[in-house]
Formats: C-alpha cells, sequence, structure tokens
C-alpha cells in the first residue's frame, strides 16, 4: 500500500488496520496536525493538536512517525508516515509475511536512522474494538473471533496466518537485528516501538541488516521462499 500510494507526490501517509474505524471528524483533525509537524523547526511544540516530545536527541529534526490517540498496544494500528522518511529508509520489509513484527523492524529502522523522531497526534481517537476500550464497536473479526470462533472461515484463516506469521516472522527478525524476540516481553523488553523508544532508548544488536556493514536500512530483498508463499496464499 505504501508502494502504490506514490510517495514522490504526496507528503504523508496514513496506514491503517482493516478493522478500525474513525469517528467524524477525526480525519480532518489529523490532518491540521501533521500539517504542523511537518512544518515545524524540529523544536519541541506543544499544541491542542500535537505533542513533540521534549527528549529528542539534537540529531533528530525531521518528523517521521505519527501515532493517534490508540493506546495499549494498538498504536501501529494507525500510524502516519512522512514521505521523507519513507523515502530514507524504503518500505516494509515483505520478508514478514502473512504478519507479525514487520512494525518492528521498521521502528528499528526509524530509530537507527538518527534523523526522523516520533510525536503523537492529540485528541485522534479511533475505534479498534476491545484493544482501547470502545467496547460499542466490533470490527468484523473480531466479532467472529470472539463471538462465533468455533464456525467462521475468517477465523480459520487468522489461526492460519497467526501460526505461519510466528513461524516465519520470529527468526527473521532475530537475525536481521541480532535480538531475541523474548526480550521484547521481558522487564529489559526492547522498547523500539513506542515514542519514546523510537526517539531514545531502542536497544538491538546489530545497527546495519543482518550486521552486513554494506547494507543500508532500506535493504531487504523478498527471498524466494516468502514470494512463492505470497503467490501460493489463500489469504489473497
Amino acid at each position: 500500500m505504501m508502494r502504490s500510494s506514490g510517495t514522490d507526490s504526496i507528503d504523508w501517509v496514513l496506514v491503517v488496520n482493516n478493522d478500525v474505524a474513525f469517528y467524524p471528524g477525526v480525519l480532518k483533525h489529523l490532518t491540521r496536525g501533521v500539517s504542523r509537524l511537518l512544518s515545524h523547526s524540529g523544536k519541541s511544540i506543544h499544541h491542542h493538536s500535537i505533542n513533540i516530545p521534549d527528549k529528542i536527541p539534537p540529531g533528530r529534526t525531521t518528523f517521521g512517525v505519527g501515532f493517534t490517540s490508540l493506546c495499549c498496544g494498538g498504536e501501529w494500528s494507525a500510524v502516519i508516515f512522512s514521505r521523507k522518511l519513507v523515502q530514507a529508509i524504503g518500505y516494509f520489509d515483505e520478508n514478514f509475511y502473512p504478519a507479525y513484527y514487520e512494525d518492528d523492524d521498521y521502528a528499528i529502522r526509524i530509530h537507527l536512522s538518527n534523523r526522523f523522531y516520533a510525536a503523537k497526534l492529540e485528541n485522534t481517537p479511533l475505534l479498534h474494538g476491545e484493544i482501547d476500550g470502545s467496547k460499542d464497536y466490533l470490527s468484523g473479526l473480531f466479532s467472529q473471533l470472539y463471538l462465533h470462533p468455533e464456525k467462521s472461515p475468517a477465523v480459520d484463516a487468522w489461526r492460519h496466518s497467526h501460526e505461519l506469521g510466528m513461524k516465519v516472522s520470529v527468526p527473521y527478525i532475530e537475525q536481521k537485528w541480532g535480538i531475541k524476540v523474548g526480550d521484547f516481553k521481558s522487564k529489559t523488553k526492547l522498547d523500539c516501538k513506542s515514542i519514546d523508544g523510537l526517539n531514545n532508548h531502542c536497544r538491538v544488536g546489530f545497527l546495519t541488516p543482518f550486521n552486513d556493514s554494506t547494507s543500508n536500512l532500506s535493504t531487504w530483498i523478498l527471498a524466494p521462499a516468502t514470494a512463492e508463499r505470497i503467490n501460493n496464499s489463500k489469504l489473497h
């Protein structure tokens, strides 16, 4: 999707999960906030529509990623990426297929760029079901997962993608960045996806993909096995 959006001609993209819904007026408010982020000088700003953290390392002067008001683990279900960011570090690594850890990988790359910072778009509530407390909203998949789990083709497809995604993505991200996925859940977890983690505290084993000094942050090559899985997948 990020490829087809034509990032050479637009300043930013909003990437959302297919189970997210918007309150009236939120997109308009969000657009105004992103415009302020793109035009500001790199100094800390606290405005009713945006919140740029105070503690940003000096080199991070360019807005790269913005988060909505989604919380509690769902922050990456609706994320703004700037054109400059995508041009600098590339697209999502498609070897994370069909699911999981592509956002962790992208967060690591943002942090290692030492150029881009993350900020929050204030007052941008979205509907994402139980994950953000919006119990009055149930997406189609969420409804089937929890209300009719025993007789849903969608649930079967989700379980398949979950199992395959974990099997493929865990060893891939560990090899790519010299980390252990278990560290994401430990007391000294790899906090790379939060605003503070992106701006300050993300820690990985390698500074370049696969510890290859000839690679840059945008480097990835679609593995033949992954391409075959994509072509043969029943999920499309």
